[in-house]
């Protein structure tokens, strides 16, 4: 998370409007946190999760799931919110609390991603900082929560980092733009297969609004460097996916 904000506001020149994001990404850690550690906060689905984590720690990186048809077919179910929890559960996490916490903090960090946004299309971070606060407190967002929606949140909150680090690219880019870029595009088309299906329509929309509108970037090389990156990781996932 330090990771993140650190790249988001590198070229933040106000310390006060510095500590205030992290301030507000702190504060948001502590209560998502706080309210899925809650002893009567439900996870309908956390067995199901903890399952496919397990498949993914033995090995398995093409899980599934069955549909709710008649008759039932299987579905793929992919993997990304399970590998990245798998290194909390190595150290000796349980299993749904390590999918609880990373899915929490890839959702705060969406949060901390309106700044960015609000900086970027309305020139105040201080209404991005408020819509931060206001996020954290969306009911809806808590009964995603409880339904065990965590591969479809953690897919939802990596692809904001994705158009997160185009915005970047956009705004004058480097190579580690286009790795943050290729990263999230692959880990978000990963996360959950209704991320792929969206995303087939989202990532080139995106690109568009991003790349296609004033102001337009400033460095054509590294829109075409993005291009590539993004494009790379589209066959990868398209490889990944074709091993169902």
């Amino acid at each position: 998370a330090t990771l993140i904000l650190r790249f988001l506001f590198r070229r933040e020149s106000d310390p006060n409007r510095r500590t205030a994001v992290l301030a507000v990404a702190v504060m948001g850690l502590l209560f998502k946190w706080g309210a899925i550690s809650y002893p009567l906060m439900v996870t309908s689905d956390e067995d199901f999760h903890a399952n496919r984590l397990s498949e993914v720690l033995a090995g398995n990186l093409h899980t599934t799931s069955v549909s709710q048809h008649d008759p039932p077919f299987r579905i793929p179910y992919p993997v990304s919110l399970y590998v990245a929890a798998a290194p909390l559960v190595k150290a000796g996490m349980e299993r749904v609390g390590a999918i609880q916490m990373v899915t929490a903090t890839a959702d705060v960090l969406v949060g901390v991603v309106l700044v960015l946004f609000a900086g970027r299309f309305l020139n105040d971070r201080r209404a991005g900082i408020l819509a931060a606060v206001v996020y954290q407190f969306v009911p809806l967002n808590f009964l995603t929560f409880s339904a065990g929606n965590f591969t479809n949140l953690f897919g939802v909150a990596t692809t904001v980092f994705f158009l997160a680090y185009l915005i970047a690219g956009a705004e004058g880019g480097s190579h580690r733009v286009a790795i943050g870029a290729f990263v999230f595009s692959t880990v978000a088309q990963t996360s959950h297969f209704s991320t792929f299906l969206v995303g087939v329509l989202l990532w080139p929309l995106g690109w568009m609004a991003i790349f296609g509108l004033p102001p337009l970037p400033l460095r054509p090389r590294h829109t075409r460097l993005l291009a590539m990156a993004v494009g790379v990781s589209l066959v990868l996932v398209l490889v990944y996916y074709a091993g169902y």
